[in-house]
């Protein structure tokens, strides 16, 4: 075997370069100034409302905090002066507020109401100012008044002025409601004597106590009471005084202290000190030493929340929020923490750049020690081992003996080391393979025996006879006797690079560099990465097994505490928790942790940091859950009772607040329209439900911190929304019956002109009938074939031949054109012009006759009702110009357009007019078959809606002697 010499040891003292002063231990502020949404930088006070909200007084209003941002109050909102020193939280929860103008207000439902104080105003004469107030049992309102005069007054809440205590001029008064009708006031009644007058009415002389500490009783700020102890805040002590035996604790201070005081649910006491921040004195003794924070602000008042976070109000820099009592950041320290350990002495090592080291003990100052090199190679401070009593650091290639302040440094000429490790016997080095030291020399190198010159991380021992060696390239088993692959065939994840080997019961964790977690035990290997809900990041540098069961990661993204649980099966499970920057890690890299003592030690880039190992349990805080407003169509509804909206408010509008100060954005909200529906979830803190169906909804809304615990609304908010009008059932069997009525109307009168059509159609047939039999009636068919007859016994056989051929033609149109609805306007004309010339013929050529049209007319295309006109040419011939003596008769019918679905037909003859006589002496012939073309247009023209007429025109000479008649049919046309 192979024995490398270590070099000479060179002695060297650790200098302790900073102690205390230079490092310290600061607890994790955030910060609100204007910035962030403060009206002003200058705080006087604070308070917490019943819901849950922070108040803050200051110089420009007041302001209301949620955990997400501030809602400020003025003048413009309402209030009675922008100056508000302070104020009182009455038993019913009402804050009532007191500005420097002497006047009272009090929030209520987002405004603000003002009390009226114009009578005390006018007993003040505006020469005091109010110092505080109170508000009684009986609901009278107590201020205390300071200036030129100085005392009590009492107002109701009306303001009304009730009566007053005036006191010494130089009296100092502190007020205080102890909740059963009596007050604790601090005051002294003369120059001579100092009374302080307690809770339980006793009235405590401690005149000698104030001569023998030589101090000015009239700066008297404030006091406490807490069983038999009573705390004076003086302008420039603090005093602990036992009310039984006068026992007392006096601190004088150089700076001015503020009057606000306070003690903790943890009894710790705080004072503020005028521009060094705040005092803290554990268990409020005064004998202690206390914890100075916030140094170098005048914090003018503390609140303690209800989640136990502390809140500091500042005279010049807005407001501190403290979450976590137990929450550490480690300043004055250059560059990132690499590494933590604990030796067996109980101290805490943390390695850092440049070769800084910490330690630290608790109940001690931390201790801080840089290493005397000013080699530029010198890095970070890469590993701390201890062994054989001795405690060891790596920094890059250099091993230090850092035991007891002082070091023995050695460079490895022929090793590269990077870290050390302690299996239990020995010491391991890792650098270019691995290292076994014994007796300050190397008894084993990989590289040179094995071989085996991978960059390794880690190494841990499962046996006496097997380690497994973590490094870049995998992992590997060593025996003793070599190197090998290890599980490779059980996962590749196996040869993925390795950051740490940690055993936790029966498993075996891996943590790699960009694949997460490897457990395995003799059952099965999980697979805990980020994608599946595991850690927070699969850059996983360092694991720390608290227990069996329990085991910390340190990731690039924050922390993660994973609990495991073996199934009795052999298989296992696991619950993952994560800590990050939102819950206050300095930073989410974090290279190395430890758990010791219930605290927790993180090394980050940013520095070290260490906190209560419980401290984000979340489970054991209640979420207050505030509904802002609840919409509906754009109005804000009270939703105190049932909700009945109409259709057009169907469209839903939340707001609403979780208050979790410590870490609102750890705030997960989940809501439902109905119990029986699947929850949804949103980090917002408004919701919008639009277009909802018409029925009845009980939302449920809740919040929750760790999504195991959730809290709601003390009622759902439970609403209808109703269909509109003419979907309701009473409107849907008024409109059935309705539209039923309205139909049967419709189809009733459809029915009706149905019907009455259908009688005019059966009357126009009639019609019609009548009008062929009127055109084909005996007396014209018996003088026809007597005529034919006649001409034949006359031996007149040709014209006798051609009549009856006249004849047969005639009754052949008119039987052909009776047959259709409508005939071309020429069939029509053809038919005229027979039926005149065969009664011309027959009446030896009496009369003549002419049948014309408008040039533009098309009389083939042109149809008209058949047998229409045949009447009124009959009666011309007949009744018009056979009566005549004197002259030739002359018959004219003439057809004119005028319109698409009208024509005019005219009818002239110069006959003897429709008044002459026949030959007999008779009155003329009235012809039925006129009145029966009279009927049928009539038919028409309501069956058509149009207008279809006969008119008859007169026609006289200049003598006034009957000239003829003309005939005008307006008839139908298609």
């Amino acid at each position: 075997m192979i024995y490398l010499a270590l070099r000479s040891l060179i002695p060297i003292l650790l200098f302790p370069g900073f102690i205390a002063g230079a490092f310290a231990q600061q607890h994790a502020f955030r910060q609100f100034s204007v910035d962030e949404g403060l009206p002003s930088s200058e705080v006087y006070n604070i308070y917490q409302s019943d819901e849950g909200y922070i108040y803050f007084t200051t110089d420009r209003g007041i302001s209301r905090y949620d955990g997400y941002k501030f809602r400020n109050y003025s003048l413009r909102d309402g209030l009675p002066g922008n100056t508000v020193f302070g104020g009182y939280k009455h038993s019913n929860q009402t804050i009532y507020f007191y500005t420097y103008e002497g006047d009272i207000f009090y929030p209520f439902d987002d405004q603000i109401k003002v009390i009226s104080v114009g009578e005390l105003k006018e007993q003040m004469s505006f020469r005091r100012v109010i110092q505080n107030l109170m508000i009684d049992e009986h609901g009278s309102v107590w201020i205390v008044i300071t200036g030129h005069e100085k005392g009590f007054f009492e107002i109701d809440t009306l303001g009304h002025f009730k009566k007053d205590i005036l006191l010494h001029p130089s009296s100092s008064i502190q007020m205080k409601y102890s909740g059963d009708g009596k007050y604790l006031c601090a005051y002294y009644e003369d120059a001579d004597s100092t009374i302080l007058h307690l809770s339980d009415g006793r009235a405590l002389d401690i005149t000698s106590i104030i001569k023998k500490e030589n101090i000015d009783t009239a700066d008297i700020l404030s006091a406490i009471e807490k069983g038999q102890a009573l705390y004076l805040v003086f302008k420039f002590g603090l005093m602990h005084l036992n009310t039984i035996n006068h026992d007392y604790i006096y601190l004088p201070y150089q700076e001015e202290l503020v009057k606000n005081m306070y003690i903790d649910t943890d009894n710790s006491l705080w004072i503020g000190h005028a521009q060094r921040g705040i005092l803290r004195f554990p268990d409020a003794d005064l004998s202690r030493s206390p914890e100075r924070l916030l140094d170098g602000e005048t914090v003018t008042a503390f609140y303690e929340d209800t989640e136990g976070g502390k809140w500091f109000s500042t005279l010049d820099n807005g407001v501190y929020y403290m979450p976590w009592n137990d929450l550490y950041y480690y300043n004055d320290i250059d560059g990132m923490c690499k590494t933590i350990a604990v030796n067996n002495n109980n101290e805490i090592w943390a390695g850092f750049t440049k070769g800084t080291i910490i330690n630290y003990r608790e109940g001690n100052s931390p201790n801080i020690y840089r290493l005397p090199f000013s080699d530029k190679r010198l890095g970070a401070i890469q590993s701390f081992c201890e062994n054989k009593e001795r405690l060891y650091a790596v920094c890059s290639n250099l091993v230090y003996d850092i035991t007891d302040g002082v070091i023995q440094g050695s460079e490895f000429s022929d090793a590269y080391v990077r870290k050390l490790v302690n299996d239990g016997d020995n010491m391991w080095g890792l650098g270019n393979g691995f290292y076994l030291f014994k007796d300050d020399s190397i008894s084993y190198s990989s590289e040179l025996e094995n071989s085996f010159g991978e960059w390794t991380t880690t190494l841990t021992r499962v046996s006496d006879s097997l380690c497994i060696v973590g490094s870049f390239s995998g992992l590997y088993a060593f025996d003793g006797s070599g190197v090998r692959p290890y599980h490779r065939e059980k996962s590749p994840l196996f040869s993925q690079r390795i950051s740490d080997i940690e055993f936790a019961g029966r498993n075996r964790i891996f943590s790699t560099i960009g694949n997460g977690l490897l457990i395995e035990n003799d059952s099965a290997i999980i697979h805990v990465q980020k994608d599946s809900g595991g850690v927070l990041s699969n850059v996983c540098n360092a694991v720390f097994v608290e227990n069996d069961s329990t085991f910390w990661v340190a990731t690039n993204e924050g922390i993660n505490t994973i609990f495991i649980r073996n199934d009795p099966d052999g298989t296992f499970s696991y619950e993952v928790k994560g800590v990050t920057r939102e819950d206050g890690l300095r930073s989410n890299e974090v290279y190395d942790l430890l758990v010791k003592d219930d605290q927790v030690w993180a090394g980050t880039n940013l520095g070290l940091v260490r906190f209560g190992k419980d401290m984000y349990n979340y489970g054991k805080y209640t979420l207050p859950v505030i509904l802002n407003y609840f919409k509906a169509g754009d109005q804000e509804k009270d939703i105190s009772h049932l909700l009945e909206l109409s259709s057009d408010h169907n469209s839903i509008e939340l707001s609403y607040t979780a208050l979790f100060f410590k870490n609102p954005d750890k705030i997960m909200y989940r809501y439902r329209l109905q119990p029986d529906r699947e929850w949804s979830y949103t980090k917002n803190t408004r919701i919008n439900l639009l277009n909802l169906a018409e029925r009845r909804y009980d939302l449920q809304l809740e919040a929750s911190i760790d999504n195991v615990h959730w809290f709601g609304l003390d009622n759902n908010i439970s609403f209808i929304i109703y269909p509109p009008l003419w979907r309701s059932t009473g409107f849907q069997i008024g409109y059935f019956i309705v539209g039923g009525v309205l139909l049967w109307l419709v189809f009733y009168y459809q029915f009706s002109i149905f019907k009455k059509r259908a009688v005019l159609k059966r009357k126009a047939f009639e019609a019609e009938q009548k009008a062929l039999r009127a055109q084909i009636n005996p007396h014209f068919i018996f003088n026809s074939l007597n005529s034919i007859n006649s001409f034949i016994l006359n031996n007149d056989k040709l014209i006798a031949s051609q009549y009856l051929a006249k004849f047969a033609g005639l009754m052949r149109q008119m039987l052909d054109n009776s047959a259709e609805v409508t005939i071309a306007l020429r069939k029509e004309i053809n038919a005229l012009a027979s039926y005149m010339a065969m009664e011309a013929l027959r009446v030896e050529n009496k009369f003549d006759f002419s049948i014309t049209h408008d040039p533009g007319l098309d009389i083939d295309k042109c149809f008209i009702s058949p047998m229409l006109i045949q009447p009124f040419v009959e009666n011309a011939i007949w009744h018009g110009v056979m009566p005549l003596n004197s002259r030739k008769g002359f018959i004219t019918v003439h057809f004119t357009q005028l319109s698409a679905k009208r024509i005019l037909c005219v009818v002239d003859d110069n006959g003897v007019g429709r008044d002459g006589q026949d030959s007999s002496g008779k009155p003329r012939h009235r012809s039925h078959g006129i009145s029966l073309i009279r009927n049928r247009l009539a038919i028409i023209s309501e069956i058509r809606k149009a207008d279809y007429h006969i008119e008859a025109v007169d026609k006289k000479c200049k003598d006034g002697s009957a000239a003829g008649t003309k005939i005008k049919l307006v008839l139908p046309a298609n």
